[in-house]
Order: C-alpha cells, then sequence, then structure tokens
C-alpha cells in the first residue's frame, strides 16, 4: 500500500512538471517568443487551437497548402482598422452567393481554379492570377478545383 503510494505521489509529480512545462512552451510561442519581431511567422497549420492576427513585421505564409488544404481552415492572417487579409479555403464546388464588399479588394488565386463572376461575366481564375473590384461591385465565387484565395479588402470606407 505504501509502495503504490510513493509510485502515485512520483507519477503526480511527474505529470505536474510535464503540464507545467506545456504550459510555458504554449505561453512562449503563442505570445512571448524571444525571436525578434521581423523573424516571427505564421505557417499553415502549426497552430490549430488559435487563430493568430499577424502583427506588423510578421512575415506571413501564403504558400499553397497542397495536401494539408484538406484540414485546413479559412484563416483571418491580417485585421487592422485600415486593413484585413484573409486565406480562404475552399474545397472544390464550394458557392459564395453573390454579395457585395463594402470596400475596395483583390483576390488573389494562391492553388487552385476558382470561377469569380463579376460585371455579368465569368473569369476563371488560377494560381498567380488576381483580380481587383470597386467597393459595392456584386460578385460571386465557385471553386472549380480545391483552391486557397488570398482575399484584401480596404477597411473603414
Amino acid at each position: 500500500m505504501v509502495d503504490s503510494a510513493i509510485c502515485f505521489l512520483r507519477n503526480a509529480r511527474y505529470a505536474k512538471l510535464a503540464v507545467r512545462g506545456i504550459i510555458q512552451l504554449e505561453h512562449r510561442f503563442l505570445n512571448h517568443t524571444r525571436q525578434p519581431v521581423a523573424k516571427r511567422r505564421i505557417t499553415p497549420g502549426v497552430l490549430t487551437m488559435a487563430i493568430l492576427h499577424a502583427s506588423p513585421g510578421t512575415v506571413i505564409d501564403v504558400r499553397p497548402l497542397k495536401e494539408q488544404i484538406f484540414n485546413a481552415k479559412t484563416q483571418v492572417l491580417v485585421k487592422t482598422d485600415a486593413l484585413e487579409v484573409i486565406r480562404l479555403v475552399l474545397p472544390a464546388g464550394k458557392t459564395i452567393s453573390e454579395h457585395q464588399a463594402p470596400s475596395e479588394i483583390t483576390f488573389q488565386v494562391l492553388e487552385g481554379t476558382v470561377q469569380f463572376t463579376c460585371h455579368g461575366k465569368p473569369h476563371e481564375l488560377s494560381a498567380g492570377e488576381m483580380l481587383f473590384l470597386g467597393s459595392r461591385e456584386p460578385h460571386t465565387v465557385i471553386a472549380v478545383a480545391d483552391s486557397t484565395v488570398l482575399l484584401t479588402m480596404l477597411m473603414g470606407k
């Protein structure tokens, strides 16, 4: 009985130390990395618990997600009073029905193929192509293939 109690206490102590270590690592990684701001990176798939918005000087990885696209979610990368940058993850067949953005936008396809309809004309955009749209212009988006898109919106207008 005494031996099992001592074993339990030892295991509890090690578990407590392990949990404390994990919490310290999470805290350091999420908020207080010792790297200078210019060396911080936001990489797809690294954090799944929280979405981090980049601060000035942060390097953001917007390369194609490739196989990770199936587990990825749309993510706001930058959000300020003047600017919002979103990585949209669009599975093949996904439709975003007609809507209007309150401000000017750019719509840049990072991977895949997307049909973007504006001014009554469909445009098939592939990786590396970008479209600019004025404020309050109605548009529709259909993912022809699994795609990721970088959407940039000017805010406050």
